[in-house]
Parts: C-alpha cells; sequence; structure tokens
C-alpha cells in the first residue's frame, strides 16, 4: 500500500473551538446509546498554498500569466478549472517570491486601465453627440487640470507673503499709493483761521 501523499495546503491560523467538540444528547444516543457524553473530533481546516499547482508547468504558466495581466481570481479559477482558493495561493506565493506586484502597484494598474477606458467611452459619447450640452464645460475644465497634472505642470497659484505688516512697510505702500496718483488741477484756498494767524489776528 502506497503511502498516503502529504496535503499540499497550509493549515489556517488557530480557529476558534476546541479540537474536540461536544455533540448534543440526541446525537451522543445515535453515538453511543447515550449512556455517557459524546465528542466528535473537528476537522482541520486547510487553504491551498499553491505548490502542486505551481508543479504542473503549463498550469503554473497560466496563472502567472492571467495574474499577472490583473485578471480577477474567479474569472481566472472558471478559465482554468480550478478553486479560487488555489488561485488566492499561488498569487500570495508569487507576491512572496517576488514574481508578481504587490496589491498597491496592482490596485494602481488596474485604475489606470478603468480610468482610461472611461475617458475612451466618454470621447466616443462626445462624438456621438450623446454627451448634454451643460456637461461639456464642466467636464471640460476638470479634463484641462487632470491633464496639467499628469504632465506635471502647475494647475494652481498660490502666493505667499512671509512676515507681519509694520508701521513702516503700511506707510510705505500708502505713499506709493498717493505718488501714483495723477495731479489735482485744483486751487489752494487758505482757511480763515490760517489768515488771522498770518495777519497776526485782530
Amino acid at each position: 500500500m502506497k503511502p498516503p501523499r502529504k496535503a499540499n495546503c497550509t493549515p489556517l491560523e488557530a480557529s476558534p473551538g476546541p479540537a474536540l467538540a461536544s455533540v448534543n444528547p440526541g446525537e451522543a444516543q445515535g453515538l453511543n446509546g447515550g449512556s455517557a457524553p459524546a465528542f466528535v473530533l473537528r476537522r482541520p481546516q486547510y487553504k491551498p498554498n499553491g505548490n502542486y499547482a505551481l508543479k504542473d508547468t503549463e498550469l503554473a504558466s497560466a496563472l502567472e500569466e492571467r495574474l499577472a495581466a490583473g485578471q480577477g481570481v474567479k474569472a481566472i479559477a472558471k478559465a482554468l478549472g480550478v478553486s479560487p482558493g488555489l488561485v488566492r495561493g499561488v498569487r500570495d506565493r508569487l507576491v512572496r517570491e517576488g514574481k508578481l506586484a504587490p496589491l498597491k502597484e496592482r490596485l494602481a494598474k488596474l485604475c489606470e486601465h478603468a480610468s482610461e477606458t472611461a475617458v475612451e467611452s466618454w470621447l466616443e459619447d462626445l462624438d456621438a453627440g450623446k454627451v448634454a450640452t451643460r456637461d461639456k464645460p464642466l467636464a471640460a475644465c476638470q479634463l484641462i487640470d487632470k491633464a496639467l497634472l499628469l504632465r506635471g505642470e502647475a494647475n494652481a497659484r498660490l502666493e505667499i507673503r512671509q512676515g507681519q505688516p509694520t508701521i513702516e512697510t503700511v506707510n510705505r505702500e500708502l505713499q506709493q499709493l498717493l505718488d501714483s496718483l495723477p495731479p489735482l488741477d485744483a486751487e489752494v484756498i487758505e482757511s480763515k483761521a490760517e489768515s488771522d494767524k498770518a495777519g497776526g489776528g485782530g
């Protein structure tokens, strides 16, 4: 008799509950006549780690290619006729081995693809006259803003002034404002008080 092949799985993290689980009295009667408490062995839970799948070169190549292309777990499992758990196990192992990009990079790639597809679809609707006239100005402003950001160009102006204003700076700016005013064509009239003072009073 051949020895049983080792399960190509990794035990899950410690699950709640004991390894031996008690059963209710009704079930106990069917097990041992109900004369004593009955216990059943809890079946351990496992998750695939991808070892067996990666030994199949054709399957491993197909999994790695589809995962690198950004296909979803369920879509890959359905296409290759394997379980989603096996696909996840292979994916996690490829990430650990550095053969597959980490989660953030994969999500960023998917987001870029989704945004490009959405823009292309919007342009098709624009050419077909399906975009409402009232939406075009706002869309144009947003698209120009995003285009400038993607090219690394400035899309806003921010003015920063250092230091607090002082009396000297305020007076200087006021004087500059007065000097910039055009001269007035007017006649200077002295007040009565100034005339009495100039005449010595009386």
